[in-house]
């Protein structure tokens, strides 16, 4: 009990004396904390504005196949959903984070002020990026960007991904999905967001829809080659049977039927494979998923600044902090000296 009473004392001593320093030294601690009070304002007073541009969407998902599919396998046509695993869901979340996604939102065009940018250009120039410094140009097909290009495009991406692109889903049962993303160009944050919901859209929705279309497509080659073995067939019945009209023996008629029946069979096939590509047509639309915005950022945005008064008080509560550690530190390191010195001084002695 006696050395915790004794350890108490010791440190309401140091304490004491600490604050005897502080006292000492107060008008240059207040002169620190007003000094870095004044800077914190003027800190606060320089940085722009953080314009915040909100999108809202909701994706519904829809499904029409599986009373056609039935029909079309007849034919070898798969009219399965064509959605791939990496597009199922709300897996479209995370196409809002995605590098290829952001370049290519960077890399379409907007008018600003009378001028037309590409995206990445405005970006550039409103981060004050020097063209004639660095040497990019963007107007150009993506496969002859040279290298200082491609890593310029990354390096914005990531700085897009990383700090100024975020997502929230406010009610987990509920499909409506947020993106914020924050830009110190008030015009450039609500046209990026929304550019970028449109590439999604377009590449969501063909990503889903391709099984689909290529089925579609194989049907038309089907009825194409249908037709023609048709136009075929049907010109050869009507040379056969001109050629053997006036024929008396039976079996000189049978290329004629056979030709008959041909068309015959040519006939109703060509009338169900046209019957299925219409249904495989409902079906695609059935099938495409619709992804409607809800909300879009409209100007003027909401925005974010520093406040001057509470960036300034913090300024000077740590300049004070730090000012008293300065001082407290070299009392210390003086008494601390001093001991050395008086130990050098018995052992010389």
């Amino acid at each position: 009990m006696k050395e915790k009473e004794i350890n108490f004392v010791s440190i309401y001593i140091t304490l004491l004396q600490y604050k005897t320093i502080a006292q000492k030294k107060w008008k240059q601690i207040i002169i620190c904390g007003l000094v870095a009070g004044i800077i914190g304002v003027a800190y606060a007073w320089t940085v722009p504005k953080t314009y915040i541009a909100k999108l809202t969407f909701a994706i519904e998902e829809k499904s029409g196949t599986s009373m056609y599919s039935s029909l079309a396998s007849q034919f070898g046509i798969d009219l399965s959903k064509g959605d791939g695993g990496a597009f199922k869901g709300e897996n479209i979340i995370e196409l809002f984070k995605s590098q290829s996604m952001i370049e290519r939102a960077l890399l379409t065009t907007y008018v600003f002020e009378g001028k037309e940018y590409l995206l990445i250009d405005r970006y550039l120039e409103v981060m004050k990026i020097d063209q004639e410094k660095v040497k990019y140009n963007f107007n150009k097909p993506r496969a002859s960007y040279t290298r200082a290009e491609d890593s310029l495009l990354q390096v914005v991406g990531d700085d897009i991904i990383k700090n100024r692109l975020e997502n929230e889903k406010p009610d987990k049962k509920l499909s409506f999905i947020e993106y914020r993303f924050r830009f110190t160009d008030e015009l450039f944050a609500k046209v990026f967001l929304e550019h970028l919901a449109q590439v999604i859209k377009d590449t969501y929705v063909l990503q889903k829809t391709k099984k689909m279309k290529a089925n579609i497509e194989l049907l038309e080659m089907r009825i194409d080659s249908v037709r023609n073995e048709l136009n075929t067939e049907m010109s050869g019945a009507a040379s056969a049977q001109d050629q053997n009209q006036n024929a008396a023996l039976a079996r000189v008629k049978i290329p004629v039927l056979k030709r008959q029946m041909n068309v015959q069979l040519l006939t109703s096939l060509y009338g169900e494979l046209t019957k299925n590509i219409e249904l495989s047509k409902m079906a695609l639309v059935k099938e495409e998923p619709l992804i409607e915005i809800i909300d879009t950022p409209t100007l003027p945005l909401k925005f974010e600044k520093k406040s001057r008064l509470m960036t300034g008080f913090l300024y000077g509560m740590v300049a004070v902090f730090l000012s008293i550690l300065y001082y407290v530190g070299k009392n210390l390191y003086a008494e601390f000296y001093k001991l050395v010195e008086e130990e050098k001084s018995k052992h010389e002695g």
